[in-house]
C-alpha cells in the first residue's frame, strides 16, 4: 500500500547500462499494460527508436495523504505522464514495485528512445516505487531486478559495468517534449547498483544478433529503356530477423550479383563492385516484421532486348542473407548508332590505342564481351571506338564484332 497526495512531484532513481534490442520473455512476473484498461491518450506518440546504452532503475518518491495501492499508483503514474505532461505514455520502460512484480511500461519497448536532457545516452528506464522514506530497494525487488536487468543487458549486449544509480527530473515546457535530466545518485541506492552490477557480471552473455531480411517486391521500369537513361529499381524489404535494423551498421544490405562476372547493369562509381551495388536505405530503421521500399541504382547496358540477371541480398562485407534471391529484368531498345562487342583474345584484353597504329601509346585496356560505340573505321584495320567518360581510342578490327 501507498500514500499519495499527488503526482505533480516526483523524484526518481535510474541505473545505467549499454545497449538495445526487442522484448523479452520473463520468468519473473510481468504485468502488461493491458491489465488496466487506461483510457488510450490522443496525443501522437513520437516514434523515436535507437540502440540503447544505458538502463536507469529508479525509485519514485511521492508526497501522499492517504493509502493507495501500487496499482492505484501506476495508473496516476500513467495518467499523469499521459495527460497532465501530454507525453502519451508512460516516460518508462517498466515499472517495479517492492514486491518485486515488474508492470509494463511505454508501448513501444526498450527500443523505445526518450528526450534526454544533457545526457549523451540512450537509457532504458525501470521506474521503482518506493515507500515514503525507503533509501534503498527492497529485497524482493532487489531479486526481481537482477533478472531484469540481467534480461535486457544480455538482449542489448549491454556491459554491466555501464549500471549506475541517478536521480531524475522532468523539465516540461509548452508544446515541446518533455525532457529528462538525470543526477548521480549515492549511499544505498549506489551500493545497491554496484551489488547489482557484480551479481549478473558472471551471467552477463550478450545475445548474437540475427538480422534477415526478404525481398517483398522487385519494381524496375515496365516500359523499354534506351542506353545511358537513369534507371531506378524498387526492392522492398521485410526485416524477418529478430532484432530492430538500424541502417548504419556491417548488416546493411546490399545486393551482389549471384554468378560470377561483371554486371551488365554496372553503374560507375556508385556501385559498390563491378558485381554490388549499394541499396539508398537513408538512415532507414526497420523493426521485426516491417517492411520498407528501397532503391538501387542500374545503368543500362549496350545489350539489347530484354535483359535479366540474378541478385541475392547480403550485408555489407559479402555475406549473403538467405533466400533473398531475386531477379532484375530491362528491356533495352536498340540504338540507331553502330555498336561492336570485343570477342576473345589470347591474353583475355585488348589494347585500346591514342592512335590507329600498333605503336602508339596504349590507352587502357579493354576485355572480351564489352560492347562500345563506333565512331569511325579506317582502311588499315582499326576502328574508333567510344569508351565513355570522354574517352576515345582504337583497336584492331579482328578483335570486334557488330552486334548492332
Amino acid at each position: 500500500m501507498r500514500l499519495l497526495r499527488g503526482l505533480v512531484s516526483v523524484s526518481l532513481t535510474l541505473l545505467l547500462f549499454a545497449g538495445t534490442l526487442p522484448q523479452p520473455a520473463y520468468s519473473l512476473t510481468l504485468v502488461p499494460k493491458t491489465e488496466f484498461r487506461l483510457e488510450a491518450s490522443e496525443t501522437p506518440i513520437n516514434d523515436s527508436f535507437g540502440p540503447a546504452d544505458s538502463i536507469y532503475i529508479v525509485p519514485i518518491h511521492m508526497d501522499v495523504s492517504t493509502f493507495i495501492s501500487d496499482e492505484k499508483w501506476y495508473e496516476g503514474l500513467y495518467y499523469y505522464l499521459s495527460f497532465r505532461l501530454n507525453q502519451s505514455d508512460f516516460l518508462f520502460h517498466y515499472i517495479l514495485n517492492s514486491e518485486g512484480v515488474v508492470y509494463e511500461g511505454h508501448q513501444r519497448g526498450e527500443e523505445h528512445r526518450f528526450t534526454m536532457a544533457e545526457d549523451d545516452n540512450a537509457p532504458v528506464i525501470i521506474a521503482y516505487l518506493a515507500d515514503t522514506g525507503d533509501l534503498d530497494y527492497s529485497e524482493q525487488a532487489k531479486r526481481a531486478l537482477e533478472e531484469l536487468v540481467l534480461g535486457i543487458a544480455n538482449r542489448n549486449a549491454i556491459p554491466p559495468s555501464r549500471i549506475q544509480s541517478r536521480e531524475i527530473e522532468f523539465l516540461a515546457r509548452p508544446n515541446e517534449p518533455v525532457l529528462i535530466r538525470t543526477r548521480p545518485l549515492s549511499a544505498r541506492w549506489e551500493r545497491s547498483a554496484t551489488a547489482l552490477t557484480k551479481a549478473i557480471e558472471p551471467q552477463y552473455r550478450p545475445q548474437p544478433i540475427r538480422y534477415g531480411f526478404s525481398v517483398a517486391s522487385v519494381e524496375a521500369p515496365s516500359e523499354p529503356v534506351n542506353y545511358g537513361d537513369s534507371v531506378v529499381l524498387n526492392l522492398t524489404l521485410k526485416n524477418t530477423g529478430d532484432r530492430t535494423f538500424y541502417q548504419g551498421s556491417d548488416a546493411d544490405p546490399i545486393i551482389t550479383k549471384v554468378t560470377t562476372g561483371a554486371s551488365r547493369f554496372f553503374v560507375n562509381d556508385i556501385w559498390l563492385s563491378t558485381s554490388q551495388a549499394p541499396i539508398a536505405m537513408d538512415n532507414a530503421v526497420l523493426r521485426p516484421g516491417e517492411s520498407g521500399t528501397y532503391q538501387v541504382r542500374l545503368g543500362v547496358p549496350l545489350y539489347f532486348g530484354l535483359q535479366t540477371e540474378t541478385f541475392q541480398l547480403a550485408n555489407s562485407l559479402g555475406e549473403p542473407y538467405p533466400n533473398t534471391q531475386f531477379t532484375v529484368a530491362l528491356t533495352v531498345n536498340a540504338p540507331d548508332r553502330e555498336v561492336v562487342e570485343i570477342t576473345d583474345t589470347e591474353t583475355g584484353q585488348l589494347n585500346v590505342r591514342t592512335e590507329p597504329s600498333g605503336f602508339s601509346p596504349v590507352l587502357r585496356r579493354v576485355t572480351p564481351g564489352d560492347r562500345y560505340f563506333v565512331l569511325e573505321r579506317n582502311n588499315t584495320g582499326w576502328v574508333k571506338l567510344e569508351l565513355g567518360d570522354g574517352q576515345v581510342g582504337w583497336v584492331v578490327r579482328d578483335y570486334t564484332r557488330v552486334v548492332n
